[in-house]
């Protein structure tokens, strides 16, 4: 059997006014968040410009925001 090829690729991530580039092997934004460690449920994302899913496709050098969700009760 043949090795898999990885491919890795890198986006532009912005939480709360930080902004870093971040390599990884995910496809969605789902996978981007878990490999930051971030809780799915606690933020929404915006790809390039336009809020997206969780389940969204990420492609090489997409820009991703990461905004928190706040509540109070």
């Amino acid at each position: 059997m043949g090795r898999q090829k990885v491919n890795f690729m890198q986006v532009k991530v912005k939480i709360q006014e930080k902004i870093e580039k971040v390599e990884f092997n995910g496809e969605t934004t789902e996978d981007l968040l878990k490999k930051m460690n971030i809780n799915t449920e606690s933020v929404l994302i915006k790809r390039n410009g336009k809020f997206v899913p969780v389940e969204d496709k990420i492609k090489n050098m997409d820009e991703i925001e990461v905004i928190n969700i706040v509540s109070s009760g």
